[in-house]
């Protein structure tokens, strides 16, 4: 059995069209320090022209 974990992160507008996302690799690797696996990043939010504003990151972990 695995154990999940959900991180939402937002893309900051730059521009109107273009974002950045910046906080994504610490968190990533603070979750590989405490155990977990990095799985996916899921869009959760668009804007009007459908690029992606807001994503989980989805991390697992075995359960012992």
């Amino acid at each position: 059995m695995y154990q999940y974990e959900f991180v939402t992160i937002n893309a900051e507008a730059k521009k109107l069209v273009m974002g950045t996302i910046t906080e994504h690799q610490e968190i990533i690797n603070d979750y590989g320090k405490k155990g977990y696996r990095f799985v996916t990043a899921i869009p959760v939010e668009t804007n009007t022209n459908g690029y992606p504003r807001k994503f989980d990151l989805v991390f697992e972990k075995e359960d012992k």
